[in-house]
């Protein structure tokens, strides 16, 4: 199945909210993704999508013209700019699909050409091990846990940090 990397569109909204409460996206998310994920959240992240800076370089996922994930890399605070933090999120129907293999290829090679980037870091629940491997996959390598560091849906999970360099 051929995916498509496209800028996020004001249209995208609606989509966009009915992918994110979907408890079992938002149970691989950090807690910063709130449930229910409303349609001023939405607009507020496709408005920040939309401008495009160095700081912050979001792509919305599609199949056939229809939205399925979504990537971003944000810039860290200074002293640590050059590193970027990579988030990534696809419709859970097309899990396991091998698709976001290429996705993050994609993403990771676009942010080392085109970012004032050095290393991407991958934040994943301790208990989101296809994330890991995945991340694993494509050249990222664990570089730290941080254990019992996230409460998610009531339970405490190690927060595993993987990385890759240019």
């Amino acid at each position: 199945m051929k995916h498509n990397l496209r800028r996020w569109l004001l249209t995208d909204e609606e989509d966009l909210v009915k992918l994110m409460n979907n408890v079992h996206i938002w149970n691989t998310l950090s807690d910063n993704s709130p449930l229910p994920f409303t349609q001023k959240e939405a607009k507020e992240y496709i408005t920040l999508a939309t401008k495009r800076t160095d700081a912050f370089d979001a792509f919305a996922i599609e199949i056939d013209q229809v939205l399925i994930g979504g990537v971003s890399l944000r810039q860290m605070a200074v002293p640590c700019h050059i590193v970027y933090e990579l988030d990534f999120w696809l419709s859970q129907e097309y899990w396991e699909q091998g698709i976001m293999t290429y996705v993050l290829q994609d993403i990771v090679s676009h942010a080392f050409i085109h970012l004032p980037v050095l290393k991407i870091i991958g934040k994943v629940l301790g208990e989101n091990l296809k994330a890991k491997f995945l991340l694993s996959k494509i050249g990222f390598q664990e570089e730290a846990v941080i254990k019992n560091a996230v409460l998610k849906c009531g339970k405490l999970q190690d927060l595993v940090i993987m990385s890759i360099d240019e």
